[in-house]
């Protein structure tokens, strides 16, 4: 089952243009695919010199479901909300980010995952 979402912009990063993000669950496995157009800006700290030229973000991570060790679901200091799978080896954990408004999308998936 493939379970889509759509990038948002965070404090750091915003989106110009979205292409595939979904999670796929599997029968022994998840698969996240993260794949948009990030700009960035020159300098967090001072906003005034603009953002950098967007540049492709693209990642596709394969968890093994008996690696999970915990789902969770929350709000992010930014409003936003977020899904965060955590997986024995760190380096896989996986982020989602949704828009504060897509409160039922959130806690749909974060259902979904749980079941």
């Amino acid at each position: 089952m493939k379970l889509p979402f759509h990038p948002v912009n965070m404090k750091n990063q915003k989106v110009t243009k979205s292409g595939e993000c979904h999670l796929e669950l599997l029968d022994n496995k998840l698969i996240y695919t993260h794949n948009f157009m990030g700009a960035h800006w020159r300098n967090p700290e001072d906003e005034l010199l603009g953002m950098e030229e967007p540049e492709r973000i693209f990642s596709v991570v394969h968890v093994l479901k008996t690696r999970i060790t915990a789902i969770e679901i929350g709000i992010t200091t930014h409003n936003q909300w977020h899904i965060t799978i955590s997986v024995d080896s760190r380096s896989s954990d996986i982020s989602i980010y949704f828009d504060i408004k897509d409160e039922k999308q959130a806690n749909s998936m974060f259902g979904e995952l749980n079941s």
